[in-house]
């Protein structure tokens, strides 16, 4: 496949987070253009399971979303 044959098309990447994916395994989707979308929504949506089971619960998640953006942009 010629490589820029997916250059500026979207595609959806699982595997982060739950799954064991990182921001480093994900470094190949994203070279000449690229665009993706990482599903990590098991990883997200249970970020508060174990802490809080109150009304806090989004700062579980928002804690987690910023670990999880770090972590991919420094690959990028």
């Amino acid at each position: 496949m010629p490589k820029d044959c997916l250059k500026h098309t979207f595609l959806l990447i699982p595997g982060y987070g739950a799954q064991g994916g990182t921001g480093r395994d994900l470094m190949p989707f994203f070279k000449n253009g690229v665009c993706g979308v990482v599903n990590a929504s098991r990883s997200l949506l249970t970020a508060h399971k174990g802490k809080t089971e109150a009304e806090d619960f989004d700062i579980y998640i928002r804690k987690a979303v910023e670990i999880m953006h770090k972590d991919i942009v420094q690959w990028l």
